[in-house]
């Protein structure tokens, strides 16, 4: 387990920092990610999870996820606006 106050800091220097939903989520709560490195047992887990800073991320990811969404559907909104009227294939990729 890394030092606690270390991971936090850098915890807290990705939801400053970062803007896409998907690198936030990995970054923080993937198996490799920074909470992960805070808690070895299931009850440092549970502490982990009902952490201030835990919901403050949670907070920060889904607003991300419902930022992404609304402009996912504008944009799929304008492409049915479409010259010709013909039907478009919209495809999602991260890159």
């Amino acid at each position: 387990m890394n030092d606690p106050q270390t991971v936090e800091r850098q915890i807290r220097e990705i939801l400053d920092s970062e803007c896409d939903a998907f690198s936030l989520s990995d970054r923080l709560f993937s198996p490799g990610g920074l909470f992960n490195r805070l808690a070895t047992t299931e009850a440092e887990r549970r502490a982990v999870a009902a952490s201030a800073l835990f919901k403050e991320a949670q907070k920060r990811f889904s607003e991300l996820k419902r930022n992404e969404a609304e402009k996912f559907s504008k944009a799929v909104e304008q492409s049915q606006h479409g010259a010709g009227g013909a039907p478009r294939l919209v495809k999602v990729e991260h890159v």
